[in-house]
């Protein structure tokens, strides 16, 4: 299974998701963005 956040979703070009915990039906983790838009990384549910 991909997980990938979506572009659209993050404002940028999403170049790395890690999902690094699931519980039941969700899953966190981190996504990392390239570009003029660079983030040291950000978090999803």
């Amino acid at each position: 299974m991909n997980i990938q956040v979506p572009d659209a979703v993050a404002g940028g070009t999403v170049h790395d998701t890690i999902p690094h915990s699931v519980m039941g039906d969700l899953v966190v983790g981190n996504f990392n963005m390239g570009g003029s838009n660079a983030s040291p990384g950000s978090g999803f549910i």
